[in-house]
């Protein structure tokens, strides 16, 4: 049986939902993120300046640099090689690259933002007294492992899901150990 498709916050869509409770958490029942990249924690974590340092210098800086110089596809596979491995981009089926490229506006904007990646309090995100399902790939890199578990610390609600044979792109790679996971948090 298929698992209905649940809305959940996803990486950076779940860092900028996490600006909403911490202004108005009376409006709050639950919240569901999925590796919400809260980059300004990582130097506050250990081991977090050299994930942080290696995230900006072998995606976040060469795709802007790509975008600068007008080359969107090079953008999408530094990108690629980023997150899931050299060489990714160019076997990815042409269905898959389109997808990619309807995103390109996105990563532009953000890639070359001053700052793409706002401070979000952490003394507001303890106070969130609500439960929460963090959910995370279980071959997710590493700077989204240490924020995801540092949320995991300062939620006092916090459910913890890791989904296997996935990386942040969990929803793609294994939607139904995703779903599941929401539907469980949600019934309970």
């Amino acid at each position: 049986p298929s698992v209905p498709m649940i809305p959940t916050s996803t990486s950076y869509g779940a860092f900028t939902t996490l600006f909403y409770p911490v202004q108005h958490p009376e409006h709050l029942r639950s919240l569901t993120l999925a590796e919400p990249p809260v980059l300004k924690w990582l130097p506050d974590i250990s081991g977090g300046q050299i994930e942080l340092d290696r995230f900006m210098q072998t995606l976040w800086q060469p795709a802007a640099e790509a975008f600068r110089r007008g080359e969107p596809e090079a953008a999408l596979r530094v990108a690629c090689d980023y997150f899931c491995g050299k060489g990714c981009y160019d076997r990815m089926p042409q269905e898959a690259r389109a997808a990619l490229s309807d995103n390109l506006r996105e990563w532009k904007a953000l890639t070359t933002s001053r700052d793409a990646f706002p401070p979000l309090d952490r003394e507001l995100v303890r106070k969130l007294d609500v439960p929460v399902l963090l959910l995370t790939g279980e071959k997710t890199l590493a700077p989204l492992r240490l924020l995801n578990a540092e949320l995991g610390r300062l939620l006092p609600k916090a459910n913890r899901v890791t989904i296997p044979n996935a990386t942040h792109d969990m929803w793609i790679q294994n939607p139904q150990a995703c779903g599941t996971a929401v539907m469980d948090f949600l019934s309970k």
